[in-house]
């Protein structure tokens, strides 16, 4: 896989015959494109690892291009690196980017919009140490201390795929995806054949990773005593579209199973603007998805479905 071209700082150099002997339970990804609004977010991060037991490196993904001094950050946090991205990347790469430097195979992602309430790994292990661990996902609260709901059901709606999140309480709670950018992922289930899209909205980047990792044969939980603070806005549900992302999500995961012909009408319309507006990246975009290898995966559509929305009674 392709990544992106960074440089590094971090205080591991001091530490390299110590490195060598540890086994680190976790490694945080804390993506941040403004430091200096990151204090309270790298803060929760501190009072996570300094209650820890194990040992947690901290990697920091850093998009801000103002230079700081750093022996602050190499003081507070005993293992912690400070990576600096060249040119223009997306959440794509920023992930492959941070799956591929963590030394453990328990790998949090979050950005400087979370806060961490509370992260206790053994209350948490169960759902780590199982086979089929592939997300997990936090309890999520907005900034008035209320529950956002971010465990997703999934439908197929006109031979798409729609969302619905809801926050219920069952001992396991199934999830189409991370709707947030905050879980911990399993770093064994990554195989360089999970081809992901490039995808300028997060969203979508989400989805697609989410869907894929259920495809083979793992799945997404929220654990309700891993829990955050999200400082953003609440993002909406994934509905009938005609923008290209969703339909491109379409075309590469769902087209081979569900029919979607009924949809190519209003694509094959918007094509044509595009055209007469020469917007031939929208074209071309449309042309690498339709013609995607398709993917053979052990467990099938539906039975996916059925997973994940089987704690909706009627």
């Amino acid at each position: 896989m392709a990544l992106p071209i960074y440089s590094e700082v971090s205080n591991f150099s001091l530490k390299k015959n110590e490195i060598k002997k540890l086994d680190f339970l976790l490694s945080c990804v804390f993506i941040t494109d403004n430091l200096s609004s990151s204090i309270e977010s790298l803060n929760s991060i501190y009072s996570f690892i300094n209650e820890s037991k194990h040992n947690v490196e901290l990697i920091i993904i850093n998009l801000d291009k103002i230079t700081y001094n750093y022996e602050k950050l190499f003081s507070t946090f005993p293992f912690v690196r400070i990576l600096f991205i060249k040119g223009k990347v997306k959440i794509k790469d920023l992930f492959l980017l941070g799956i591929e430097e963590a030394r453990s195979k328990n790998v949090l992602f979050l950005n400087q919009d979370f806060e961490i309430i509370n992260l206790d790994f053994e209350l948490i292990n169960p759902y780590i140490s199982e086979l089929s661990f592939g997300i997990v996902i936090p309890l999520i609260f907005n900034e008035e201390e209320e529950i956002i709901p971010n465990t997703v059901k999934m439908n197929y709606n006109k031979g798409l795929l729609t969302t619905n999140s809801i926050d219920i309480i069952e001992t396991t709670i199934y999830s189409l995806y991370a709707k947030y950018f905050c879980f911990i992922v399993n770093k064994n289930i990554f195989i360089e054949n999970m081809e992901l899209y490039d995808y300028e909205n997060e969203d979508y980047f989400l989805l697609e990773l989410g869907y894929k990792i259920w495809k083979n044969g793992f799945t997404i939980t929220q654990a309700r005593n891993f829990k955050v603070v999200y400082k953003g806005n609440e993002k909406e549900d994934i509905q009938l579209s005609n923008e290209l992302e969703y339909i491109i999500f379409n075309l590469r995961n769902i087209s081979n199973h569900i029919n979607t012909k009924g949809r190519f009408f209003y694509l094959l319309l918007t094509m044509i603007k595009k055209f007469l507006l020469l917007d031939f990246n929208y074209i071309s975009s449309i042309k690498k998805a339709k013609k995607r290898k398709k993917e053979h995966y052990p467990v099938e559509d539906f039975e996916i479905m059925s997973i994940i929305n089987k704690e909706i009674t009627s």
